[in-house]
């Protein structure tokens, strides 16, 4: 819920990204990982920066404008 994954981004098996996070473009997440809530860049990925009332609304209104991109191509 509420999270972006940026693209080219590769979350590998078994890693568990919370609600609120975003790994940006080109990142590279090890197999395996539980992350904390914040934003995650670089190979391998490392937070780059704490979870924030902010991320998460940017997050959120990601995840709502590809619903209306979705209508547009319907």
């Amino acid at each position: 819920n509420d999270v972006i994954i940026g693209m080219g981004a590769i979350v590998m098996d078994n890693t568990v990204v919370p609600d609120g996070t975003i790994i940006a473009a080109g990142a590279v997440v090890p197999a395996n990982q539980t992350l904390e809530p914040g934003i995650y860049a670089g190979i391998p990925a490392k937070k780059v920066k704490d979870a924030s009332e902010a991320i998460g609304k940017a997050a959120h209104d990601n995840a709502q404008g590809y619903l209306m991109y979705k209508e547009w191509y319907k």
